[in-house]
């Protein structure tokens, strides 16, 4: 859940995030290879889709 309230926490100060910030730091300090290392298959895509959606918003 961390890097879920990481997530939340930067969208929150920044209004959108970058899909590819997920595998840089701060992502990556729970797991070397970011919500892959984390999520299965099917929900690194979730996240990353809905990242997507939410960017796609903004503006």
């Amino acid at each position: 859940m961390t890097v879920i309230d990481n997530i939340i926490r930067y969208l929150t100060q920044n209004g959108t995030i970058e899909p590819k910030m997920l595998f840089e730091p701060p992502f990556t300090d729970q797991h070397d290879e970011g919500v892959l290392g984390l999520f299965d298959q099917a929900s690194s895509r979730r996240i990353l889709g809905i990242l997507r959606e939410v960017n796609g918003n903004v503006g």
